[in-house]
């Protein structure tokens, strides 16, 4: 019987992300830390069990937690002294929520997107915490635009995650250094480093091939793996060369895509 593994906690220092979350009969703003360019293989989301109660419809999503897939009972990565924060469960049914994109304090889009496998988590020291690399492994960007400005988003470090950002009853977790403190504190590495680089693969299998039934493969034509660059047969976008789209102009302007690839597909796992 394999060993249960804890799931990961290590979010990006770069910026945050702003979503809606949606329980079916509320709807609340919540400010998220998020996983995009970090040396850690996770694509599970998280969301912290006090906020999840306090939302109108968080108490029924709760009534029907089920087992985290793969099994995990533990979430390390918060440097809480004591131990690990204890996983609740995860939530039944993929989690409904708006991503706000902004330029300038200015909304500028708004993109309806469903999280899979969103476990809760007693003591998260924020909100919500999306894993980029779980939004490429669900295929679940609607569209080029929509990608692009989350990614913008992630990397905006003018909203790199202090506590500030987050509501006053996160501002005492560890994480943030406990009282007086404002984090994060960045004294462990992520699973890739402890892994190792020839364990990296397994645990990347292992996270994809116990997801929800419903979740593709994610997939890319050989040409472009090699060239970094995107044709219409890559679905959904593997990370690197998501981050090709930073570099992209985001008026009309923008260059045209390549032309389609005649190489046969071939199935990669998320990097």
């Amino acid at each position: 019987m394999a060993a249960i593994k804890p799931a990961s906690f290590y979010p990006s220092l770069m910026g945050t992300l702003t979503f809606n979350v949606h329980t079916g009969v509320s709807s609340t703003e919540a400010v998220a830390t998020q996983d995009l360019g970090t040396a850690n293989v996770e694509f599970r989301h998280y969301i912290d069990h006090a906020f999840l109660a306090g939302l109108e419809g968080g108490q029924e999503m709760l009534a029907s937690l089920t087992t985290p897939r793969p099994p995990c009972t533990e979430l390390w990565g918060t440097k809480r002294m004591s131990g690990n924060e204890r996983v609740v469960g995860m939530l039944s049914q993929p989690l409904h929520v708006s991503f706000k994109a902004t330029r300038a304090d200015r909304m500028i889009r708004k993109s309806d997107m469903y999280l899979a496998d969103v476990l809760v988590i007693d003591s998260l020291p924020v909100p919500l915490h999306v894993s980029v690399q779980g939004l490429e492994a669900t295929g679940a960007f609607t569209s080029e635009q929509e990608r692009e400005e989350l990614y913008r988003a992630a990397s905006d470090f003018s909203r790199k995650p202090t506590k500030e950002l987050f509501p006053e009853q996160f501002h005492d977790h560890p994480y943030w250094g406990g009282p007086g403190g404002y984090g994060p504190n960045t004294s462990v590495l992520g699973n890739i480093a402890t892994v190792g680089m020839g364990g990296v693969e397994n645990l990347r299998q292992e996270l994809l091939s116990a997801r929800s039934p419903d979740v593709s493969t994610p997939r890319v034509c050989a040409a472009c793996l090699e060239r970094s660059v995107f044709c219409e047969f890559s679905q959904p976008k593997p990370l690197p060369h998501a981050m090709a789209l930073l570099a992209r102009p985001s008026s009309g302007n923008a260059a045209e895509p390549p032309p389609p690839c005649a190489d046969a597909l071939i199935a990669i796992a998320v990097q």
